[in-house]
């Protein structure tokens, strides 16, 4: 683990036993702190203290069982909830999709292994979207809300 302090170390268990609480207790998906290689909090905490934890897990079954479980969170009072660390490109593209959603082009949207898919209609097909010229396709915009389309700026992104 290299240098770390005790204030760290204790920090570091800490995160790990509660991402396995909250596993245990929200998505009744019960995990060890072995099923968790490393974790950390990502970024600043937001005004009401809460911040955003990252984990890596052992292995992608463990990942499959938490994120099969992650409806559970929806409306949840407690404002947790589970997500993909997608590049900085696909999380553009995830942007545009929530702008679609929230222009009603979209009736749903959710990530999988870093693919991103939408639904148009409630019971409808699925899309797979993998630029903003496809979600254009699928979701066409209206004329009040304009996609940006293209990737000039995200040129050196990784998708």
């Amino acid at each position: 683990m290299g240098d770390v302090t005790p204030c760290a170390f204790t920090t570091f268990k800490l995160l790990i036993l509660t991402v396995v609480q909250i596993c245990k207790d929200k998505l009744n998906v019960d995990i060890t702190p072995d099923d968790i290689c490393r974790s950390h909090v990502v970024g600043r905490p937001n005004r009401a203290g809460k911040s955003q934890i990252i984990c890596r897990l052992r292995n992608w079954k463990v990942k499959n069982r938490i994120y099969s479980q992650k409806k559970k969170l929806k409306n949840d009072q407690s404002r947790i909830f589970v997500t993909e660390d997608l590049t900085r490109y696909r999380q553009a593209v995830v942007s545009e999709v929530v702008k679609a959603k929230r222009a009603e082009k979209v009736t749903s949207f959710w990530t999988n292994d870093g693919r991103i898919f939408i639904k148009t209609s409630e019971g409808g097909q699925k899309f797979l979207i993998e630029s903003i010229d496809d979600l254009n396709y699928y979701a066409p915009p209206s004329n009040e809300f304009a996609m940006e389309v293209g990737q000039s700026h995200f040129s050196d992104a990784r998708q």
